[in-house]
């Protein structure tokens, strides 16, 4: 007999639909005004860990993580593919995508990739095993493209949903993957956080819009570690604020308003990505899916947001940057609950299979390369410390890497 969760409604495979969004610092002290309407349905309606880690805090290798159930020494994504030494994916890598093919579901993707070049083509991720990509291409986070390109993939989420899913005669996989609060990476607060002339972001930086909707505040706060000195920390630290700086610009000392302007940005970028996930939810409510269909809302790192007087992720160990949002939720499991176990975006892939019916058994058989845990035990069993511990439970805990060629040396 399937356990609890295994099936949806009638006995049959559940659907996924796996929500992602990109640099949200998911413990961030959020004012009591702010609302994110979307994810608070989807944290009263699923489980939601308080230490899920990426395994690299950039863009293309924790995706590729994600999306592979591999750690980036087998991807060969240890950097982003914007950078001339990171090769694409290999097709020969399988991702969740090859892999539910293989239980028998209808696989699909849509928004951003940033794995490989992708052509302008609905076809164009066949070869890693998702269909109906966009035909406009990918969406990788150039400056300003989630506030440009959010809603468009939003919108092909939304209509894949009520027209494709309805008609399909197996279940489904549909990634959703969005940009903000990606875009709050190039904001310069203020001509006085100035770059190297030379710094590789120093032309696509961009300013607070003057849209009313960028133009609210909300009386942020800064963090209580915000005026570390880096005094205790190892070299690595030091090593990353200061090409993050050349790069992207400094905010002089003393100007802890410029620091507060920027987190108050990344707020409103993350309403306007929690807006578009609301209409991803309403195609769910009108298509019905909710019955049979497991939602994961992800994100694939966080953002330093003034934590150390940092801002960016990459190479850094920090919690800012390494825990990210997961919450699941399941058909008639439970809600509204909050877990401490420790999760991976390791484990994305084996805990789709096991909740497509593959027992944990039968993963490590045919799927040896997989070294990620099922979360599929902590996101019934909140209370439990699932299979890599928890802070009251300690176990095996989590592998996160903190690198980045272009952090090593400035000179170079």
């Amino acid at each position: 007999m399937a356990e609890a969760g295994s099936r949806g409604r009638g006995g049959e495979r559940p659907n996924f639909l796996v929500l992602c969004m990109d640099q949200w610092q998911t413990h961030m002290r959020v004012p009591e005004a702010v609302r994110f309407p979307a994810m608070e349905r989807l944290k009263a309606q699923g489980v939601s860990f308080d230490r899920q880690y990426c395994t690299v805090p950039i863009c293309t290798p924790s995706r590729a993580t994600m999306w592979t159930g591999v750690h980036a020494v087998h991807t060969g994504l240890w950097d982003n593919t914007n950078f001339a030494w990171i090769d694409e994916l290999s097709a020969e890598v399988p991702t969740i995508g090859h892999l539910l093919r293989e239980q028998g579901y209808h696989t699909a993707f849509k928004g951003k990739w940033h794995l490989s070049e992708v052509e302008t083509s609905e076809d164009a991720l066949e070869r890693y095993g998702f269909s109906d990509y966009q035909q406009w291409g990918d969406m990788y986070g150039a400056p300003l493209q989630g506030e440009q390109l959010d809603g468009a993939a939003a919108f092909e989420t939304a209509d894949w949903l009520e027209h494709t899913a309805t008609r399909l005669d197996r279940p489904w996989l549909l990634v959703c993957s969005l940009i903000n609060p990606h875009d709050v990476m190039f904001l310069r607060t203020d001509p006085v956080e100035e770059p190297h002339p030379n710094g590789a972001m120093a032309s696509l930086l961009t300013t607070v819009q003057r849209l009313g909707f960028f133009q609210q505040e909300w009386g942020v706060e800064l963090p209580a570690n915000h005026h570390d000195d880096l005094g205790g920390q190892p070299y690595g630290v030091r090593a990353y604020r200061e090409p993050v700086e050349a790069h992207y610009g400094r905010i002089p000392e003393g100007r802890d308003d410029l620091w507060k302007v920027r987190r108050n940005y990344l707020i409103n970028c993350m309403r306007l990505v929690d807006a578009e996930f609301q209409k991803v939810l309403d195609a769910m409510d009108r298509a019905g899916h909710w019955e049979n269909t497991v939602v994961l809302f992800m994100s694939d790192h966080g953002e330093m947001n003034g934590a150390h007087r940092m801002a960016q992720k990459g190479a850094i160990h920090f919690d800012e940057a390494t825990i990210c949002n997961l919450t699941v939720c399941v058909p008639d499991g439970p809600r509204g609950r909050r877990t401490a176990a420790v999760g991976s975006h390791l484990d994305l892939a084996p805990t789709l299979l096991e909740f497509a019916g593959m027992s944990e058994a039968e993963i490590r058989e045919r799927h040896p390369h997989l070294k990620g845990r099922s979360l599929k035990p902590a996101v019934l069993d909140p209370d439990g410390p699932g299979p890599r511990g928890s802070a009251a439970e300690p176990g095996d805990g989590a592998l996160v890497c903190w690198d980045g060629l272009n952090m090593l040396d400035t000179e170079w």
